[in-house]
């Protein structure tokens, strides 16, 4: 399962992706996925970076501060750069890879 999409469908991800800025995931016993901060170690992190949550919750996060992209002034630049030089515009995105 990509990242992209269980950022989209599952509120817990979205919610911890607020603060992992190097994301790893794996699927785990049942349908849970494992998501960590690769910073801490990733999926070996002892704990400190590392949830494990369903891939359907049953309840969403309460109080869930605001947020935008980190540096989107910088991000936002770049896409511009990248348009001018006739690539395709990027955007702020957690895709990275897919569960095993």
């Amino acid at each position: 399962m990509k990242l992209m999409t269980l950022a989209a469908t599952n509120c817990q991800i979205a919610a911890a992706l607020r603060f992992i800025r190097v994301p790893v995931w794996q699927r785990v016993a049942g349908d849970s996925v494992q998501i960590a901060d690769l910073r801490y170690g990733g999926l070996d992190g002892g704990g400190f970076a590392d949830l494990t949550v369903p891939v359907q919750p049953e309840r969403c996060p309460r109080f869930i501060p605001d947020w935008e992209p980190p540096r989107r002034d910088v991000l936002d630049g770049m896409a511009g750069d990248r348009r001018a030089r006739g690539a395709p515009p990027t955007g702020f995105s957690h895709a990275s890879g897919e569960l095993p």
